[in-house]
This record gives structure tokens, sequence and C-alpha cells, in this order.
């Protein structure tokens, strides 16, 4: 096998181990909001609890699939903070329904994470106010405008954080204004940060392959 060659292979199989294991380490279940399937005509339902998730207040988890053609972060379902009473039978709108939901998470004390999640406006809703909560505080509160917005538009964010205990609850609520409108979110994953040395192989190995190929 040729120099080149063997660098290729070597750098695909650990490039395959880093995705591999990225999926592999996220704590969170079912961070894409893709169970249940909402398979309601109006493309979008309420639950009580969905696999990871549970309800700290507000009266319900909402979850949209495809609503007026809007397009996830990842997967083909998202979250909606500004939740809903009655759900897509019912016959109330813009109701007091602003939810916060909550995951327990296994975690290992004084180790270091790294949580990511997707968050976008609704479109054509101006107030969206997102609050993270890690270990009981809140991590920060973001604020994203969709009026405009024809279809979402999702941003990334990403924090250091660290466990003090076994299990970790992670947060997240609606602090808009309560009117069953806003705040979307989606794909959220916490792993552990890939460890420097690793990254620094990777690379080498990109470069000595280029060098190869020159």
């Amino acid at each position: 096998m040729s120099n080149l060659k063997r660098h290729s292979t070597t750098l695909a199989m650990i490039l395959g181990l880093l995705t591999t294991t990225a999926y592999a380490d996220n704590l969170v279940v079912n961070g894409s909001f893709e169970e249940p399937v909402v398979d309601h005509t109006a493309q979008w339902n309420i639950y009580q609890i969905i696999p990871g998730w549970q309800i700290e207040r507000g009266p319900s988890i909402e979850l949209q699939r495809g609503v007026y053609g809007w397009q996830p972060a990842v997967g083909d379902q998202w979250l909606e903070l500004d939740s809903d009473i009655d759900g897509p039978n019912g016959s109330m709108h813009g109701e007091d329904a602003s939810t916060a939901v909550f995951q327990n998470l296994d975690t290992v004390v004084g180790q270091d994470y790294e949580l990511s999640f997707a968050f976008s406006p609704r479109p054509g809703v101006s107030d969206n106010v997102l609050e993270i909560t890690w270990d009981g505080q809140v991590l920060d509160t973001l604020t994203a405008d969709g009026s405009g917005l024809c279809n979402t538009d999702w941003q990334y964010y990403t924090y250091a954080v660290t466990a003090t205990a076994d299990t970790t609850v992670l947060g997240f609520g609606d602090r808009s204004v309560s009117d069953s409108l806003g705040t979307f979110v989606d794909d959220v994953s916490v792993v552990v940060p890939e460890p420097a040395s690793l990254i620094l192989l990777t690379i080498g190995l990109i470069v000595a392959a280029r060098r190869q190929a020159s």
C-alpha cells in the first residue's frame, strides 16, 4: 500500500471514530425531539411527557413537524416552548402556555462537558426568549426576533459546563410573553470535549496526506 493510501485510510478511520464517538457520548436522550413521531394532520401536537424530557412548568410539551413548511435544525421535528393548552383539536388561541422542560443527565462529579443546542425564533413572532439552566442555575438567557421571517432561522449555541453531582438537571424554558407562540429548540447535546491530542493527531494526518498527494 502506498504512503498516500495508508495515510488516507488511517485518516478515514480516525475521522470515523471521532464522528461515532461524538454521537455515542451524547448524554441527552431524544435531543432532536424525534420521539414521539408527530402524526397529527396539523403537523404539531402536545404531550405531558416524551422520551428523555419532562415538564418543569407549563401545560404541555409541544412538538412540531413541518408546520407551514418550516425546517428543523436536524431530523424532522423540534420543540416549541411557548406551548399550547388544548392541542391541535382545541379552540383556544394565544393562551397562557409558556413551558419549561428538563432532563436528568448521568454525569461525573468534576467532569467538564460541552452543551450545544439550536435555537430559532418562531417565524412572524418578535418575542422569543429562551432560558437555559444547568444544575439548577441559569446558564444564559437568549432572545430572538422572528419578525419578517418566512422560515426558521436556527442558530447554534455552545457552552462549557461542569458537573457537580452524579445527576445534573438540564433545562430549557420559555421566558417570552406567554401567548402560545414562539421559542424553538432543537439538536440538544451534552458531550465530553474531545481531547486536544486527538484533534492535533487528526490535523497532522490531514497535513501528511496532503503532502503525499502533492
